[in-house]
């Protein structure tokens, strides 16, 4: 990820505490798992690897019994590290949402230039996804029907961005207000 041909890794860590398995007598898991989580990216050089970034908040834990694990997957590619997210929960919300993040090692630090984030109504079908290019200051809207696929209908946008996102400036998924009440 940092250019030096060297393969990079990342981890994602779960702590195993008691104190965070929370007993839970109605709808969802039993117990309920609030283990902190830690993302740990590590970058080989002579031979060994040496943390290059760490975040204690950016893998977050499940708000409630009835949601769904949040985080999904790590990935690297072409030197941008991807990390996907779900909302999800069993009791309680007609829509599930899925969120893809793109971190490039750039300017000595991990900096966010692009996102995918695709709602689904799972009451009707109906689906939005958003990608933005924070790089490019562009934004690909789709919506459709999970029954009619072949009918979606994308619309091209362009939006303002002043700087790049960091783990230092984007803390944890969902949290970020990117246009009025919506959130990445």
């Amino acid at each position: 990820m940092n250019g030096d041909k060297n393969p990079d890794s990342v981890l994602i860590a779960k702590a195993n505490y008691a104190r965070f398995l929370n007993k839970n007598e109605g709808l969802g898991a039993d117990p309920f798992d609030t283990n902190p989580r830690m993302l740990v990216v590590l970058f080989k050089s002579a031979g060994e690897y040496k943390i290059a970034k760490q975040s204690s908040t950016f893998i977050i834990v499940p708000e409630s019994p009835v949601m769904a694990e949040p985080f999904k997957s790590v990935n690297i590619k072409n030197a941008v590290l991807q990390l996907d997210f779900e909302l999800w929960y069993s009791a309680g919300s007609w829509s599930a949402s899925e969120y893809s993040y793109k971190f490039k090692f750039q300017n000595r630090e991990f900096q966010l230039i692009g996102a995918d984030k695709t709602v689904l109504a799972r009451n009707t079908g109906e689906s939005e996804t958003r990608s933005y290019n924070f790089l490019t200051g562009k934004m690909k809207i789709t919506t459709g029907n999970i029954e009619e696929d072949k009918k979606s209908k994308a619309k091209l946008k362009t939006f303002k961005l002043k700087k790049l996102k960091t783990f230092e400036t984007f803390k944890k998924p969902f949290s970020w207000e990117i246009e009025t009440d919506y959130f990445l």
